[in-house]
């Protein structure tokens, strides 16, 4: 004879429970119970909002307020309200999905989706924290009247969000829908073993500085060569741009003199708060250490880093993708008979400039 379990014993003499689809979803470890246990009493109408106290006999006048428009219920409050559409329609954006939904536990199964781990519990976290932050930006007008923007809530959404996306296991599959997702929400991405994805963009300097980004070219080693620069303000607008024929040279050639050219024009300019940006690691190390600067350009080198003992200056690294502008100047420089300064924008770097790298 076979045992009895206990287990066995329960399920025969207990009631079967309901197999609830979303259950799952909001009893999940990476969500805080205190959020999940609102969702359950969202979903169970044990909220105390307007429509559920009137339903126990509490004879109240009914207003949402946070549009002040209708009637407050579950559906309008967290659904229908022109400030929950407005956080619905940001989160359409983002997840690229159908944000319209009918019901509480038709947004919940929205992270059934086909989508990596990582972003199936983030967009999970998303939808519940819409629904609390939407519940917290009513109470707060009600009882404190205090009134939350649009964007700070979804400042809060985000804030939220983030917290449980880094701080959970799953992983993200290698691919930019994932990274554009997972980065609107500011978590940092877990690939697993699979090959990761780098953000790189142009960055503007801080107020009073000026940012000078800088590539250099040749075709072959040696071979036809030459450098360019462009200039920018803290807010990103253009101030001047340069490029120059070198010659017959070499790539290293190139790039340290596209770095003294800028270091040179800038000391004539009476700028004095000098970022320099290149795609070059050999240079970024020739500033520590000039030994490995070649014997024919040495001299000149010497002289720039005096030029930029009187200035606010450091240089940094940056990839290829974030360097657009600089590198086609630099391609410029070959099809010229010497070198040419620009006061206004060269038509031909006008749509990576746009694009700001």
């Amino acid at each position: 004879m076979g045992g009895l379990s206990f287990k066995e014993a329960y399920e025969y003499h207990g009631n079967v429970g309901q197999n609830i689809s979303w259950a799952k979803n909001i009893w999940n470890s990476a969500i805080p119970p205190s959020k999940s246990t609102m969702i359950w009493r969202t979903i169970h109408c044990k909220l105390p909002t307007d429509e559920n106290l009137i339903m126990r006999g509490c004879q109240i006048p009914s207003m949402c307020s946070l549009c002040s428009k209708n009637q407050e219920t579950i559906s309008h409050l967290f659904l229908e309200c022109t400030f929950a559409t407005a956080i619905w329609n940001w989160l359409e954006s983002i997840i690229k999905v159908h944000c319209k939904f009918s019901s509480i536990q038709e947004a919940i199964q929205i992270c059934q989706r086909n989508w990596s781990p990582l972003c199936k519990t983030v967009v999970l976290a998303a939808v519940i924290n819409i629904i609390n932050i939407v519940l917290f930006c009513r109470n707060q007008q009600r009882f404190n009247n205090k009134r939350i923007t649009v964007r700070a809530a979804i400042n809060l959404i985000i804030s939220a969000t983030a917290l449980t996306g880094n701080n959970s296991n799953s992983a993200a599959n290698s691919s930019i829908s994932d990274f554009v997702l997972l980065n609107a929400f500011s978590v940092k991405i877990n690939y697993g073993n699979a090959p990761k994805i780098k953000e790189i963009i142009w960055q503007p300097p801080v107020f009073e500085w000026i940012k000078c980004n800088i590539d250099g070219a040749a075709v072959g080693n040696p071979g036809p060569a030459s450098c360019g620069g462009i200039y920018r303000d803290n807010n990103g607008k253009f101030l001047g741009a340069f490029a120059y024929n070198l010659g017959v040279t070499n790539s290293l050639n190139a790039e340290l003199n596209g770095a003294m050219c800028a270091i040179e024009l800038a000391a004539q300019k009476g700028w004095g708060h000098i970022w320099l940006e290149t795609y070059s690691t050999l240079v970024t190390l020739d500033f520590k250490n000039k030994k490995i600067v070649p014997c024919h350009l040495r001299n000149r080198w010497e002289n720039c880093i005096h030029l930029i003992t009187s200035m606010s200056f450091f240089v940094t690294h940056i990839y290829r993708e974030g360097n657009h502008c600089a590198d086609q100047l630099a391609n410029i420089g070959l099809a010229l008979n010497t070198s040419f300064w620009w006061d206004s924008l060269p038509h031909q770097i006008r749509e990576a400039y746009t694009r700001i790298g």
